[in-house]
């Protein structure tokens, strides 16, 4: 079965927050590993050193994988 991404979310410390509900992310084949991109744009949003970042990718599924990165 092929997984589509079609959005995602990150979070950071503070709570602030920035959202992409239109991505064109990519399709992964079971099994494999893919690479994404995960962009952010906007001026109210800048990623800071020593911030957490919670990174939560949607499948088309609705299935939902979050991470969390150290800024």
């Amino acid at each position: 079965m092929v997984i589509s991404l079609f959005a995602y979310y990150v979070k950071d410390t503070p709570g602030q927050q920035y959202s992409n509900t239109s991505w064109s992310g990519p399709t992964i084949l079971p099994n494999a590993l893919s690479p994404i991109t995960v962009t952010i744009d906007g001026s109210s949003f800048t990623f800071q050193t020593g911030n957490y970042y919670a990174v939560t990718v949607i499948t088309a599924r609705n299935n939902q994988f979050t991470f969390t990165i150290l800024g």
